[in-house]
């Protein structure tokens, strides 16, 4: 049984971000202004109107390491229709926290919302389509996945697509108490895994193989590692496939999970080295979050 949670929430005394910092940004960009240049050359000035900018940091810090994820509460640009200002806010609000990382696209942050009729026979990602999405950490098949996931919420769905939280210390328990848990353990961390490349992000699906835990960090996604294991069939032993199926088995069914609503202008932190996440199911296509990831 999954258990509903609603706490994890920071809130500031107004918005998060404030209502002057806002009108600045707007009153301040330009047609084709990029993120990055366009904070460098203006940063002085924000942080002239925002002396708070950096006090909220030891809240989410202690949320992070009690909990895993932290919830920012009221970000304040809920009725920002323009997505390059909204865009700028977000960026001025994470990197109070930590370097954002580049997408393979080249883009900071991206959409996650179904696409519908625009994929045009391509392969998509769980970011592209309404449904279930099952526990995993982000960038599993990369050399250096981020340290941290974040989620704006633009638009929450009517019918689920909650988040699920899943410590990578609670999944450690679980093994400890499992009978073969010991024997499993040792194989994740002592035992190279082949992580296989989605072709959404690749098209070349490139693999490397890494432990699925290492330095007291996970890193899992399913089906990368079932791809993996078909695309180089000599790999496929026994110990790697038990393993694979007991650890998933233990994730999907884990008694310590939890459900996370997270409502419009909020942002859900998550801990992508210790923990892993997911969403429920959810048929509404309007949900609408905007994502980016931190080294």
């Amino acid at each position: 049984m999954l258990d509903k949670v609603h706490s994890y929430i920071i809130s500031t005394k107004d918005t998060i971000i404030p209502s002057n910092v806002i009108q600045y940004i707007q009153n301040n960009i330009s047609p084709h202004a990029e993120i990055i240049d366009w904070v460098s050359k203006h940063e002085k000035e924000i942080d002239d109107i925002w002396d708070e900018r950096y006090e909220i940091i030891g809240k989410i810090s202690k949320s992070i390491r009690n909990n895993g994820i932290a919830i920012l509460d009221n970000i304040g640009i809920g009725d920002v229709i323009d997505f390059r200002v909204r865009h700028i806010a977000l960026y001025l609000l994470l990197t109070t926290i930590s370097k954002p990382s580049i997408h393979s696209t080249n883009d900071i942050f991206w959409d996650v919302k179904d696409i519908g009729d625009q994929k045009n026979g391509k392969v998509i990602t769980f970011s592209e389509r309404y449904g279930e999405c099952p526990l995993h950490t982000d960038s599993a098949f990369s050399e250096h996945p981020e340290h941290f996931l974040t989620l704006y919420v633009v638009k929450p769905a009517n019918d689920g697509g909650e988040s699920v939280y899943l410590s990578f210390k609670n999944l450690l328990h679980t093994l400890t108490e499992h009978k073969d848990g010991d024997k499993c353990r040792y194989l994740l961390e002592n035992t190279d895994f082949p992580f296989m490349t989605p072709p959404s992000f690749n098209p070349n699906t490139p693999v490397i193989l890494k432990p699925v835990f290492q330095d007291n960090r996970v890193r899992f996604r399913y089906d990368c590692l079932i791809d993996g294991l078909d695309k180089y069939p000599e790999l496929r032993t026994v110990d790697r496939v038990w393993c694979i199926e007991l650890l998933n088995e233990l994730i999907e069914n884990n008694q310590f999970k939890k459900i996370v609503s997270v409502q419009k202008d909020q942002m859900i932190l998550i801990d992508n080295w210790h923990g892993f996440h997911a969403r429920t199911h959810f048929e509404d296509k309007s949900r609408f979050l905007i994502r980016a990831r931190l080294i």
